[in-house]
């Protein structure tokens, strides 16, 4: 049984609604879409509850606007009873509330779900995440051996650089199942080209990859040497249909 909602839903409307998914025992599929609905005190915990009751839940597919660090360790401490998932998509797009004490909570959760084959996580515009808590992603990442879908935005930040960005590659590298790696750094200020060369290493190692999508667009330290390097080198994977942004950094002035 799959459920699909998407609407601005009121905090009475999101109580009933915690009410009826918590009876719905089949239910194997769940998309609930809140970024229409303004921050409602009170119901988010209801909800939450409500999910874990799935026991037969398979995928997962939760979008908010109003995330902060209390949200996101009441989310984690969810998804750690949760370890029967094998798809999960999570949306915090935005939300400057949410920092590296956020992250960790959700890095130990998804330290426990081995079973996960996608895995997708917008925190774009969550610029006060920072190397520390990308680090601590990295490790958990390089565990879920099984995923073979992985998604990540990170676009805007301030604080990931070059270390940030290697950890992740190597991270990346250890996943040989991975099909297929969207990866979103728009806008990131402080990553430089030879984190960039090493993501381009990493990517070369997965013999299994059919496709990519970087944006590495608008991110100023990226040199035009560097960005058609790595073009070069994504370009020899013989990729299905590979996407890579370099616009408006300061390779197109270069």
């Amino acid at each position: 049984m799959n459920l699909s909602f998407n609407k601005d839903f009121s905090q009475k409307e999101l109580f009933e609604l915690s009410n009826e998914i918590s009876k719905m025992n089949s239910l194997s599929n769940l998309k609930l879409d809140l970024r229409e609905s303004k921050k409602i005190e009170g119901s988010e915990m209801s909800l939450l509850k409500s999910i874990i009751a799935l026991k037969g839940i398979k995928k997962l597919k939760l979008s908010l606007f109003w995330g902060n660090n209390t949200i996101v360790l009441h989310l984690s401490n969810m998804l750690a009873k949760m370890t029967q998932l094998t798809q999960l998509q999570l949306f915090f797009k935005g939300s400057s509330q949410i920092n590296d004490n956020g992250f960790s909570n959700l890095n130990k959760a998804l330290y426990k779900l081995t079973e996960l084959k996608s895995l997708d996580i917008c925190l774009d515009g969550c610029d006060q995440i920072t190397d520390t808590a990308l680090g601590q992603f990295s490790v958990v990442i390089s565990k879920l051996t099984g995923l073979k879908y992985l998604n990540v935005g990170l676009s805007w930040s301030n604080f990931i650089s070059e270390l940030g960005l290697k950890q992740f590659s190597i991270a990346i590298s250890r996943l040989p199942n991975l099909l297929r790696v969207f990866l979103n750094f728009k806008g990131s200020k402080n990553l430089s080209g030879d984190s960039l060369l090493r993501l381009s290493k990493s990517l070369n190692k997965l013999k299994s990859l059919k496709d990519v999508d970087l944006d590495f667009s608008w991110c100023p330290l990226l040199t035009k040497e560097v960005t058609e390097k790595f073009k070069s080198e994504i370009m020899k994977m013989k990729l299905d249909d590979p996407k890579i942004d370099f616009t408006c950094s300061s390779s197109s002035s270069s």
